[in-house]
C-alpha cells in the first residue's frame, strides 16, 4: 500500500560568510508570485508543488512535496550560489508534515553542499537533523565552512 506523506516548506534560506560578516540571502522571488526561479527541483520519487496555498509559515503560500510514488521521498528543491574555500554557510528552511499525513517512512532535512573541480563534483555536504512523523513549522539548519576546493554550494 502507497501512503502519500507529505511535507510543507517555506524557503528562508540564509548564507552568512564570516569574512565579510554579514547575511546575503539567497535569491527567493517569492513562493507569493508562483515563480520558482531560480530553484529547480531534483528527485522524482515525488510530487513538488510551488507555491501552494494549503499551509504556510509566514505569507500565504509554501512548498509541498508528497510521496506519491513511494514510501521515501527522495526529492528536493535547489538553489545554486557562489561560494569560496573557508566561507560560513548557514542554511535554513522553515519545515512541516501534517498531522493528517505525516512522514513515517520519510523525513525531511536541510542539506548544504559544496562544489568544485572539474565537471563540478560534490566535495562535501551537511545535513541538518532529520525530522519524521508529524511536526509543527520547525527551523530546520545546517551550517559549514567551505572545504579547500569548493567554486559553489547548492
Amino acid at each position: 500500500m502507497k501512503r502519500a506523506c507529505l511535507f510543507f516548506m517555506l524557503a528562508i534560506f540564509v548564507m552568512a560568510m564570516s569574512h565579510a560578516a554579514e547575511e546575503v540571502s539567497l535569491v527567493n522571488p517569492g513562493f507569493e508570485a508562483d515563480n520558482p526561479e531560480p530553484w529547480y527541483w531534483w528527485g522524482d520519487a515525488g510530487t513538488g508543488t510551488y507555491g501552494v496555498s494549503e499551509s504556510s509559515h509566514d505569507g500565504k503560500k509554501s512548498i509541498k512535496i508528497v510521496a506519491d510514488k513511494g514510501d521515501y521521498i527522495t526529492m528536493g528543491l535547489l538553489q545554486d550560489f557562489d561560494c569560496t574555500p573557508e566561507e560560513e554557510v548557514t542554511v535554513s528552511a522553515w519545515v512541516m508534515s501534517t498531522t493528517s499525513s505525516p512522514l513515517t517512512n520519510s523525513d525531511a532535512f536541510v542539506r548544504l553542499e559544496f562544489w568544485g573541480g572539474e565537471p563540478f563534483n560534490i566535495i562535501k555536504s551537511y545535513e541538518s537533523p532529520h525530522l519524521t512523523g508529524a511536526f509543527n513549522w520547525t527551523n530546520s539548519t545546517v551550517s559549514a565552512k567551505a572545504p579547500e576546493g569548493t567554486t559553489k554550494a547548492k
